[in-house]
């Protein structure tokens, strides 16, 4: 079986009898260096998930030609992901709007799915925020986002139990079918958590990677 790390050929020194699982540890702790990661796997020409990976690396590496995975440092690929979602944030204004717009008109089960939409993004968000911080190995709870010139520090969490707060008080008048109040929580309380978050999010990509582009 042939190896590569990011289309470039390696020597691993398989035996007939590894089988893929094995091949890919001894390319993990021989090839792959501290602080990068993989982010994908091509196997034989096509790109492998980790559900399909589970049920195959127990097999022979000899039943395969060959194997390239995409290897990216650890700060690179989590700053990307963090600018990516901030990026998101403009399309989540639009789909804010629409479910007030919605709920104004009265259109409330069209909302109900928008608002889905809307909530899932912020979970998204959140979910996404500590991938990154495991991928650097930073702890979120003792996180701080600085500005430009290092200044200004703010605990990471007290963003994020602030959004925590607002999704809760959407869920809760929700409960009650207060859709008044959540077309006004929306309207007037996401503005600002977004705009913030946007910040947030491209201050900490920064901090993970300074060469990114914002």
């Amino acid at each position: 079986m042939e190896v590569y790390i990011n289309s470039e050929p390696i020597e691993v020194g398989i035996d007939p009898e590894d089988t893929l699982a094995e091949v890919l540890g001894m390319i993990q702790s021989n090839f792959i260096e501290q602080g990068d990661i993989v982010t994908g796997i091509l196997i034989d020409g096509r790109v492998v998930d980790p559900d399909i990976l589970a049920e195959i690396k127990v097999k022979p590496s000899n039943e395969f030609e060959e194997v390239n995975l995409s290897v990216r440092p650890a700060n690179k690929f989590a700053a990307e992901g963090l600018m990516t979602i901030s990026v998101h944030l403009d399309n989540s204004i639009g789909l804010r709007k629409e479910v007030v717009d919605l709920l104004q008109q009265g259109s409330s089960q069209e909302a109900m799915v928008k608002l889905n939409e809307y909530v899932t993004f912020w979970a998204g968000l959140q979910s996404t925020l500590g991938s990154a911080c495991r991928l650097v190995g930073v702890d979120i709870s003792a996180m701080e986002v600085y500005d430009a010139d290092g200044n200004d520090g703010q605990m990471v969490m007290d963003f994020v139990n602030s959004l925590s707060e607002q999704l809760v008080e959407l869920k809760s008048a929700l409960e009650a079918g207060d859709l008044v109040l959540l077309g006004d929580i929306l309207e007037y309380e996401f503005g600002d958590l977004t705009d913030s978050w946007r910040d947030i999010l491209q201050k900490l990509a920064l901090q993970f990677d300074p060469e990114i582009e914002a």
